[in-house]
């Protein structure tokens, strides 16, 4: 009941937000956040971030797991991550 409650949500703010999921896609489908953030401008930067900061525990665990098993996109997710959270990449480089 949680994760429905929460794809509604997601699925009202990118409809708020002029952004129409179609094709059936749930809204916390990782490629469909990554068009709707490549698809924001300068106003809406904070918007993206959020949306994103929000999205992080999902796509390092994603990530992680593309990684183990040598997936091309991985270095995509990490550079992603590492950019979501600075303070924990340098913490984890310094390690």
């Amino acid at each position: 009941a949680e994760r429905g409650a929460t794809l509604a949500t997601l699925k009202e703010f990118f409809r708020h937000q002029g952004f129409e999921v179609e094709g059936g896609e749930l809204p916390d489908y990782l490629p469909l956040i990554l068009e709707f953030v490549s698809q924001c401008d300068q106003t809406d930067l904070d918007v993206a971030k959020s949306l994103l900061e929000q999205s992080a525990p999902a796509m390092s665990e994603v990530a992680t797991r593309m990684v183990a098993h040598d997936i091309a996109w991985a270095p995509l997710l990490k550079l992603l991550e590492q950019n979501l959270d600075p303070q924990r990449h340098a913490t984890l480089a310094a390690a």
